[in-house]
């Protein structure tokens, strides 16, 4: 992530992006110690813009954690009922803001500073007609040999593709964000000085009647959409983006 001259220059709202991998790196295992560890470097890399008397929101993906999650109920499925995908995003959407809400305190606290940091468990509305349902494309989750793949397929209903030679993997629908359910909420927190963890993972994706009854469904919203939405949304010019990729690392 580029560091300006000075951070005092920065605007007093911005909004960091922190992709998955930058809390589920490749080559840990994914222990609860491991995962503690590395939010707490993620911190402390933030620490300095945390300090600083800024509103803040703070967005992450979960590409590595929802595929520990669909991969445990693969594992479990004949003993523990499976849960749906949107249910699955929430999971790891909950996990990751906890280990990212409790490691920014931890580091402020560690610097006389009792800011307050907050994961709100966020609702992302998606149109149900979106091309995305007809056609799913987003690789989730692991690699699979064809049979498991097509016991899969048979079994849970999922659609599963062959991934460049390396096996096959589960695609899903992946539609835009249409509406952030609960974004004043994430401008009052915010514009009271409180660290905003919200829309981890790009949101639980969730569809509205024409009653205004919401529910679940199936597919896993991009986390960049849903960050870039939310910035235009709450006014923001500036958004970083904190990622394993060295070149924006």
């Amino acid at each position: 992530m580029p560091e300006p001259h000075n951070l005092s220059d920065l605007p007093p709202r911005l909004l960091i992006a922190v992709g998955g991998n930058a809390i589920h790196p490749e080559g840990i295992k994914g222990t609860s110690e491991e995962q503690m560890t590395v939010a707490a470097e993620a911190a402390q890399t933030l620490l300095p813009i945390l300090e600083l008397e800024r509103e803040l929101v703070v967005t992450h993906g979960n590409g590595p954690g929802v595929g520990k999650t669909i991969l445990r109920q693969v594992l479990a499925r004949h003993r523990v009922a499976p849960m749906s995908l949107d249910i699955c995003v929430a999971n790891t959407q909950g996990v990751t803001a906890y280990l990212l809400m409790q490691a920014f305190e931890n580091a402020l606290r560690k610097t006389g500073n009792p800011r307050h940091a907050i994961g709100l468990v966020t609702q992302v509305e998606v149109d149900p007609s979106d091309p995305a349902f007809a056609q799913p494309t987003k690789p989730i989750g692991y690699f699979f040999t064809e049979e498991e793949a097509k016991s899969l397929e048979a079994e849970f209903g999922w659609t599963m593709v062959e991934d460049a030679g390396r096996g096959w993997r589960q695609v899903v629908p992946s539609p835009e964000p249409r509406h952030i359910c609960d974004i004043s909420l994430v401008d009052a927190l915010a514009s009271r000085g409180t660290i905003v963890i919200a829309g981890g993972g790009g949101g639980i994706p969730v569809v509205r009647d024409a009653a205004g009854i919401r529910r679940g469904i199936e597919a896993v919203i991009d986390k960049d959409l849903t960050s870039q939405h939310m910035a235009n949304l709450l006014g923001l010019e500036h958004m970083w983006s904190l990622s394993s990729v060295s070149p924006v690392a």
